[in-house]
């Protein structure tokens, strides 16, 4: 035996920190704004709600956080390709935006006329045109980035145009120009250019879109 083991073990104070405090920017939003390129060499930093953030992700219930851990497994690898595969990249982005909207519209919300082919009979989605109930997906993407990022009609353009493109992409096989393309002229550049702004632009949405649903979970869809 081993009599002084238990004091030994016994807790008296904390280690002294060897490294600085790693800074938190306040106001939250030059965290998303203020050079969110992505920097293996760059200083690790947070935004100041991050004790929020955190304690609300802990506290999900396990089938939640498993879908949300999904939704960040998607962004990250996102950006560990962003700079080898644009448009794949983009749809991971799209695609984790997409888990956060589903945790908030309910398929009972749906009804079908067919439960095989899944035509629709009532929808609280409509078309614009004829008036007859539709998914809704456009419309699901759009509101919840009003609800949880913003709601200007400048942003919700923005909304609109990522989501159309996610669809030229996933449906007609257009890809971002710098996917299968290199050339200098000026055009070229402006647009791979516009192209990797609309990239950023999903990305930090998703970043804001997940830290406001964790942050203000008031606002959740129980």
């Amino acid at each position: 035996m081993y009599p002084e083991l238990k004091d030994e073990l016994e807790i008296n104070d904390f280690s002294e920190q060897k490294f600085t405090k790693t800074s938190l920017i306040s106001p939250y939003y030059q965290y998303f704004t203020d050079n969110p390129i992505e920097n293996k060499c760059g200083e690790i930093t947070f935004p100041e709600f991050i004790t929020d953030c955190l304690d609300s992700y802990y506290d999900l219930p396990d089938k939640i956080l498993h879908k949300v851990k999904s939704c960040i497994y998607l962004t990250c690898d996102g950006i560990d390709i962003s700079d080898i595969k644009r448009s794949l990249s983009f749809l991971s982005f799209i695609s984790a935006i997409e888990g956060l909207v589903a945790l908030e519209a309910s398929e009972e919300e749906i009804t079908f006329e067919c439960k095989s082919c899944k035509s629709i009979r009532n929808s609280p989605y409509h078309c614009t045109t004829c008036d007859k109930p539709i998914w809704g997906i456009n419309k699901k993407f759009v509101e919840f980035l009003k609800k949880f990022v913003t709601g200007s009609d400048k942003s919700v353009k923005t909304y609109n145009e990522i989501y159309n493109l996610r669809s030229k992409i996933t449906h007609k096989s257009q890809l971002f120009i710098g996917d299968y393309d290199l050339s200098f002229e000026q055009d070229y550049l402006k647009k791979e250019r516009s192209d990797w702004l609309m990239q950023l632009k999903t990305l930090q949405l998703f970043r804001l879109s997940l830290s406001n649903w964790l942050r203000y979970p008031q606002k959740r869809i129980p």
